[in-house]
């Protein structure tokens, strides 16, 4: 089920799991040359890459720093840049500022496959990222465990089978539920909730939920 108040955010590929995710976020032009046309429905679509967003005026451009690898909330529509869609869609979720972000299907390993929907088609100009680069992607979010704290948003894994080892994992229909809960105790109020769809590795694989300039 759906909690009410949460935003729901797609990765990459993702936004083919669900027709009812807010936003999608993908920083890959090859990608958005393949899905534009497919995910036109999703009413914020947001990209760092200016190529793609000539695509189509109505996506929206972020800028994620090169060479950064941590959380930035100093300037609005200014992200890390974290190597992958996944770090830089959980970026856009804390300025949107959400409090608690529920991560789906963020494993940066490759027991399960490549990614969920299986590999990329390179003709597309897309890469599937080998386990080393998975290491270093799951290394980098794990050292940003801190600046999460100090913010003050609650990260959550919601897939057991996460490599991932500094967040805390939860059920994920359990806690939907008990977003859902919290919600209705408070009046409804739109919620600052942020849960992400599947990110098996994170920029050729999927996670999702963020923000936009």
């Amino acid at each position: 089920g759906r909690a009410a108040g949460a935003l729901f955010f797609a990765v990459n590929n993702a936004y083919r799991l669900h027709k009812g995710f807010d936003a999608l976020y993908s920083c890959d032009l090859g990608w958005w040359k393949v899905h534009e046309a497919g995910c036109r429905g999703i009413g914020l679509r947001i990209t760092q890459d200016r190529r793609a967003q000539a695509l189509d005026p109505e996506i929206r451009r972020v800028r994620a720093l090169p060479g950064t690898r941590v959380i930035m909330t100093a300037r609005y529509g200014e992200i890390g840049f974290g190597g992958n869609s996944g770090f830089q869609a959980v970026n856009l979720a804390v300025q949107f500022g959400a409090k608690r972000i529920v991560l789906v299907g963020f494993d940066f390993h490759q027991r399960l496959g490549t990614h969920w929907h299986g590999d990329h088609d390179r003709g597309a100009g897309l890469k599937n990222p080998q386990q080393r680069t998975l290491d270093g992607w799951r290394l980098n979010f794990d050292a940003n465990a801190p600046i999460f704290e100090e913010l003050g948003i609650e990260v959550i894994l919601g897939t057991s089978e996460s490599a991932l080892q500094n967040y805390p994992v939860r059920d994920l229909e359990e806690l939907l539920d008990e977003i859902a809960q919290e919600r209705a105790a408070s009046g409804g109020e739109p919620g600052r909730e942020a849960s992400h769809g599947p990110a098996r590795d994170a920029d050729g694989g999927e996670p999702g939920r963020s923000a936009a300039a």
